[in-house]
């Protein structure tokens, strides 16, 4: 692999289970060193401990992510964007547009 080639890890292996109320589920995180650094889907505030460690021990500090790509809005996807302050936040237009004003039902 040349230097110019970005490296993605898997940081953070996603899961969902069923319970009596329905299926819940949990998103991957996955980061992307290159030219930037970017985290896809950074999860729900219950794993920001595990985020920061594992982060931590790839010495990869939440200042240095400088982007975040959210595949979509729901909040197991999003919730830790707050971990990441020089990051510039980018998906779709139309999930932007979803989690402002969510449809009923």
């Amino acid at each position: 692999m040349g230097d110019s080639m970005p490296k993605i890890d898997h940081i953070l292996t996603g899961f969902h289970f069923s319970t009596d109320q329905g299926w819940l589920g949990v998103s991957t995180t996955t980061l992307i060193r290159g030219v930037n650094n970017i985290i896809v889907d950074p999860g729900p505030k219950g794993r920001s401990d595990l985020l920061r460690e594992t982060l931590a021990k790839m010495q990869v500090p939440g200042e240095d992510i400088n982007m975040i790509i959210l595949t979509h809005a729901h909040w197991d996807h999003c919730q830790n964007i707050d971990m990441f302050p020089n990051a510039k936040i980018l998906m779709h237009p139309r999930e932007l547009e979803y989690a402002a004003s969510p449809r009923k039902g």
